[in-house]
């Protein structure tokens, strides 16, 4: 898809009808997963742009409501000194404002970089600490993630970060609850640059431009969470991707441009 129990060795066995403690601990990981995966359905039916979580006053976003041509490219995982300052040079050159969700420990490695990027006027979001997976985690560890990230860009950038996007795309209500709770808005995104079906960076770029509709956010890396990781054929098609969009009419703008205008157009 595009988008996304032990105690010890001792055996809990309060009563004879409770399961041990690793298979309650299970069964909850399944059940959390399982309506993870039901969300993730509902995010892909026809004109489900957003999609609202009992309990949750904001909707998590895949693509703006908009029929304007308007696209928001967007990248996770960085800042990495391999690939951050090729993309920023590519942004430069081709008049692209970028939404940059960032892993705090690598903005922790690199601050540099990541103030350049909010020095060209990029915008930042929040992709965690270290690129762990939500789901199972526990609702303090998602918690921890967000807030160690929002320091190191605090730190490093002097902004506060509104948007945040779960590493993999992969959450669930209790997260997305917790998310909110901290004044974020979820990010997610409709259609990504790199694929196992596109080998080439010419590939990459015909099967984003072929899928793009008005107010879709393509997703694209420029770090590496798990090393070793090869974006260069990502930096290779980010200008095929912007140059064939144009072609067709459609307009670079970033996250919070894209929430402004489908705010505006639902009035």
């Amino acid at each position: 898809m595009e988008n996304p129990g032990q105690s010890g060795g001792r055996q809990v066995t309060a009563a004879r009808h409770e399961k041990p403690s690793h298979a309650r601990t299970s069964a909850r990981l399944l059940t959390r997963r399982a309506a993870a995966l039901l969300v993730c359905v509902a995010l892909w039916l026809p004109g489900c742009a957003h999609i609202g979580i009992v309990g949750a006053s904001s909707e998590i976003l895949w693509r703006g409501r908009t029929n304007k041509k308007v696209v928001a490219l967007t990248l996770d995982d960085g800042p990495n000194p391999k690939y951050t300052p090729g993309v920023l040079r590519f942004a430069r050159e081709h008049h692209v404002k970028l939404t940059f969700f960032l892993l705090g420990r690598e903005v922790q490695r690199y601050p540099d970089l990541a103030r350049q990027e909010a020095r060209d006027g990029h915008v930042i979001g929040n992709h965690g600490w270290d690129h762990e997976l939500l789901i199972g985690a526990g609702d303090q560890d998602c918690v921890n993630q967000i807030r160690r990230c929002e320091q190191a860009v605090s730190k490093a950038c002097h902004v506060r970060t509104s948007l945040f996007r779960p590493p993999k795309g992969q959450w669930d209500r209790a997260d997305a609850l917790a998310i909110e709770r901290l004044g974020y808005r979820m990010v997610l995104w409709t259609v990504t640059v790199e694929h196992k079906a596109a080998k080439t960076p010419q590939e990459m770029a015909d099967r984003v431009i072929s899928r793009v509709t008005p107010g879709a956010i393509i997703l694209a890396h420029d770090g590496e969470p798990r090393p070793p990781l090869d974006r260069h054929k990502t930096l290779a098609a980010l200008p095929l991707v912007v140059e064939g969009l144009r072609k067709k009419g459609y307009t670079f703008i970033t996250v919070p441009e894209l929430i402004d205008l489908s705010r505006q157009e639902r009035k």
